[in-house]
């Protein structure tokens, strides 16, 4: 079996990663971000409760603010 240094398969990992990373850069210059079909357009509403911030991500306050969302 021929055994190939570490620095080396770090650098063909690397030079691997490296051109997946730039097709894929290619494939998404590529895509179209823009609405085709105009007529088809849906309305959307968002409401955001209204809960002070430091209460919001607390772990106490979790079924509260989960009943101000749901309700």
């Amino acid at each position: 079996m021929l055994t190939v240094p570490r620095k080396v398969n770090v650098a063909v990992a690397n030079a691997l990663i490296l051109a997946v990373v730039a097709v894929l850069a290619g494939y998404a210059s590529k895509a179209k971000y823009v609405q085709e079909n105009a007529d088809k357009a849906v309305n959307i509403t968002l409401v955001q409760g209204n809960i002070e911030q430091n209460l919001k991500w607390d772990p106490n306050y979790l079924y509260q603010t989960m009943e101000i969302m749901v309700v």
